[in-house]
Order: C-alpha cells, then sequence, then structure tokens
C-alpha cells in the first residue's frame, strides 16, 4: 500500500499541470514574453520492493547520489486518477503526448477516470462509500476537499515527502506551503500553476487559464506579428479593423456579470489581464498584502488593467453589445469567426470552434 501511494504522488504532480497554448501572450512591459506554464513537475521514488531495479532504471552515466529521490526507480506502475470536471472527457487523454511523456520520465501509467455527469455527485458517491481512486485532481477551494483532507482519507504531502522524497519539501515555495497549508500546518495538494512575486517581476513566462486566440488567416495577411506586450496587442487590433473591416477586432468572454464570476466580472479579465497587470489578484476576489487581507479593487495594478481594458473599449476595438452576451451564444460567434481575436477557454478553441472556423476562413 506504501508504494502504490508514493508513485501515485509522482503522476499527481504531472497531471496538475494543465497546460494551455495560447496564440497571443501579452506582457505588461515591452521585455516581458508571451504567457505560458513554466511550472516544474516532480516525480517522487517507490524504493520499497524495487531496489533490484534503481540503478538500472537510472539509466545515463548518472550515480544514485545525483539523482533526485524519485529519478531512482522509474519501473512500470499503473494507478487510478479521478479527474474532478465533466469537461475533462474534452481532453484525449488516451494515447496523449503528456501520458508517453509521463510513463518515459516515472514509469507511471495513470488510468484517468472522468465522470460524464455531474462531477460532484460522482465525487460524493466514491466519499460515501469508501471507493476512492488512488489519486484525484480536485478543485483546492471546494468543499468535497476539505471534506476529504479532515475525515482522513488523503496523505499529506509532508509525510509522503518526509518518508520517500526529502528533497521534495524543498522545491515547493513558501507562497504555496503557506497559502495552502490545511489549519494542521500541512500541505494536501499541489496547485496545477503558481508564481511568486519575484517570478513575475524575472518575467518568468507563465500561462493563464484564459487565452486569447487569433484567427490563422488573419494573422498571416498580417506578417505574423510578434505581440508579446500589450501595446503590441492594441496595435493588432487597430490592424485588424483597418484591414478586415468584415471582422470584429476582438472579444472577451461575456457576460460582464460579478454575480456569476466574482469581482472581476469576466472570466477573461480574472484569468487573463490580470495575470498579466496584477498577478496577485489572478483568479480571486481578494489578495494577500502586508498580512492584509484586500479586494481587488484596491490593487493599483488591477485598477491599470481596467483602464487598459476601457482604452481598448473608447478606440471602438470591443463591441459594447458584446459585453452582455449570453456565454453560450458568444461561443456560436467564435464558431463564426466573427472575431479577428477572441478570448476564450483553449480546449474550447481546439476541440470545438477551430474545425468550423475552417471550413468558414
Amino acid at each position: 500500500m506504501i508504494k502504490r501511494y508514493y508513485r501515485l504522488f509522482a503522476v499527481i504532480l504531472a497531471l496538475l499541470i494543465l497546460t494551455s497554448m495560447a496564440l497571443i501572450g501579452c506582457s505588461k512591459g515591452d521585455a516581458n514574453n508571451a504567457v505560458k506554464d513554466k511550472n516544474q513537475q516532480a516525480e517522487p521514488v517507490d524504493k520499497k520492493d524495487n531496489d533490484s531495479s534503481s540503478d538500472e532504471n537510472a539509466g545515463g552515466d548518472e550515480s544514485d547520489s545525483e539523482l533526485a529521490s524519485w529519478q531512482k526507480d522509474t519501473s512500470p506502475f499503473e494507478f487510478d486518477i479521478y479527474f474532478f470536471a465533466a469537461w475533462g472527457t474534452q481532453y484525449p487523454w488516451r494515447g496523449a503526448l503528456v501520458e508517453k511523456y509521463i510513463t518515459e520520465d516515472t514509469g507511471v501509467t495513470p488510468n484517468i477516470i472522468i465522470p460524464t455527469g455531474n462531477e460532484k455527485e460522482y465525487l460524493n458517491v466514491m466519499i460515501a462509500s469508501d471507493d476512492l481512486p488512488d489519486a484525484m485532481v480536485l478543485e483546492w477551494y471546494a468543499p468535497e476537499t476539505t471534506r476529504l483532507i479532515e475525515s482522513g482519507k488523503i496523505y499529506s504531502i509532508n509525510e509522503l515527502a518526509e518518508e520517500h522524497a526529502p528533497d521534495l519539501m524543498d522545491m515547493i515555495s513558501d507562497e504555496v506551503i503557506n497559502y495552502h497549508s490545511h489549519t494542521d500546518g500541512k500541505l494536501y495538494y499541489l496547485p496545477s500553476f503558481f508564481s511568486t512575486a519575484e517570478e513575475y517581476e524575472e518575467s518568468i513566462e507563465k500561462h493563464g487559464a484564459r487565452s486569447l486566440f487569433i484567427q490563422k488567416g488573419i494573422f498571416e495577411a498580417l506578417g505574423k506579428p510578434s505581440v508579446d506586450t500589450t501595446e503590441k496587442l492594441v496595435q493588432l487590433l487597430k490592424d485588424i479593423k483597418a484591414q478586415f473591416p468584415d471582422v470584429k477586432p476582438f472579444a472577451i468572454e461575456p457576460p460582464i456579470d460579478v454575480n456569476q464570476w466574482g469581482l472581476s466580472g469576466n472570466l477573461t479579465f480574472q484569468y487573463y489581464f490580470n495575470g498579466i497587470f496584477a498577478p496577485e489578484t489572478y483568479g480571486r476576489d481578494q489578495y494577500l498584502e502586508d498580512g492584509q487581507i484586500k479586494l481587488i479593487f484596491e490593487n493599483p495594478n488591477y485598477i491599470e488593467a481596467v483602464r487598459y481594458l476601457n482604452r481598448l473599449y473608447k478606440e471602438d476595438l470591443i463591441i459594447a453589445d458584446t459585453l452582455m452576451m449570453k456565454h453560450e451564444v458568444y461561443g456560436e460567434t467564435v464558431d463564426s469567426a466573427q472575431w479577428g481575436v477572441a478570448a476564450r477557454f483553449p480546449i474550447d478553441i481546439w476541440k470545438n470552434h477551430n474545425p468550423k472556423i475552417m471550413q468558414l476562413t
């Protein structure tokens, strides 16, 4: 049993990193680059009952002492992992490159379980029946996650690392530990992506949960311009407006609705522009500053992001009517290639919109 939970810990870290690739990524300054994920994944070792295979699987000329603890045994291992989101069915899990890389690097082959109906009901049934998979990818803030932690049904990362991968905890930033530790002081999960203020200051590239996409034909017709700053995005939208009058320049995901999306009022704002201008407010309504909890409205960087979008509106690069459009209707407008640049969840573009857009453009 120790072996089973020990190796599953390796792939929890790998699968939690859900990367999204954007055709357009903006940064606040000219020195900054496109936004993408640079989180590192870590694979702890299973050293029980596998001592004979450690040296064989280590590979290369590296000695055992030079390897991280989780690199010393990559013998084959399988386990079940539950992905908490019905939309995960849109990902091509079986045979995907990420699965191949995980298996090659760790020896682990995950059997990914995805609910086809209501994910909360599916998870609650598993909890009630005490029939849990080996590992789970959950929403860290969900009540079900707290319920699992407080019922003692999952291991803390602290105890797993102490016994099996003592060098792992040193690789987790203090910010992650302080922010995500449970009331008992232990860490029970790792967030899918997390970056420190210092990393953003150093312009280390990060990805957002929401991305901007430009029509391929328009992008090529404009000479494939670099769009790695917010000023370059403004210029791109102006060029689209001037050269492609039948296409609307830009759309953020509607509607603007604080009841539905939180204080940012919009998914694109919350998970894209906040990450560029005010990463400390990314994906949240409150943030911590000097030990005090503040609303995002109090953050000067957040205010700068609002002013930037207001500028796009004043320059007629965002259509006002779109802002109150229903979210599902917006998807239909993306299908019909109405936008030069559209904000959307990446998997929606790749799986749903692109096949339809390609037939029209």
